[in-house]
């Protein structure tokens, strides 16, 4: 398999195993992925460990809108305005992993910065996709019948806490969406606002829970 990286502005095609490995180890090397658990998993099926990933496309633009059904190239390039040429050669796969791993990174990084997730994707999410790879590889016994059990107590509940905002707030809204939120807390409902970001408003942990006691 062909695999593509950046470096110093510049895309390299290459099929070298040990090199892809090489580069994975070494831990004075930063990496920026577009899909950090199946670089895990491939890790761990050959027995050595990944130094240094510090960025995944994916998983950030999940923190950015968590309700989103799809995280494709085509999408998040899309939605970002980085355009995809369509022809499927040798060129094209260097001018996607350009697109993918420097300019959808860079716009979706700052994004992370400005909404001030970067703690929740490097020290939660990453390290989370490691260890979830690894669980995928090995599997493990589960309760099927009690874990669909507990979900569907789950959703219900869910459900019930968003009608529940929905009729406090007066209004319907993606409440995982935090422009939106922000929107619904500060400008509709008129809350004090503690801090904003240059995206808008802050609904980070901190400030909602400063709010708790400010409207139902």
């Amino acid at each position: 398999k062909i695999f593509a990286f950046l470096d110093d502005g510049k895309v390299y095609l290459s099929e070298s195993k040990e090199l892809f490995e090489k580069l994975l180890c070494d831990e004075k090397i930063e990496k920026y992925t577009r899909n950090s658990k199946s670089i895990f998993a491939y890790a761990d099926r050959n027995g050595f460990e990944i130094k240094s990933l510090v960025f995944d496309v994916e998983l950030a633009a999940y923190l950015l809108e968590p309700s989103s059904k799809d995280y494709s190239d085509e999408n998040l390039c899309k939605l970002n305005e980085i355009e995809l040429p369509t022809t499927a050669n040798e060129e094209y796969k260097s001018y996607r992993a350009l697109a993918v791993y420097d300019l959808l990174w860079e716009k979706i990084n700052s994004e992370i910065k400005a909404n001030e997730q970067e703690k929740l994707l490097v020290d939660i999410e990453i390290p989370l996709a490691n260890v979830l790879a690894k669980m995928e590889n090995i599997g493990f016994d589960v309760d099927r019948q009690g874990i669909e059990d507990y979900g569907k107590m789950l959703s219900e509940q869910i459900k019930s806490l968003e009608k529940s905002i929905y009729e406090s707030s007066g209004t319907q809204f993606n409440i995982n969406s935090p422009k939106q939120l922000g929107k619904v807390l500060f400008e509709d409902l008129k809350l004090p606002c503690k801090k904003k970001t240059k995206s808008g408003y802050s609904t980070n942990a901190d400030v909602l829970e400063g709010l708790r006691y400010e409207h139902p």
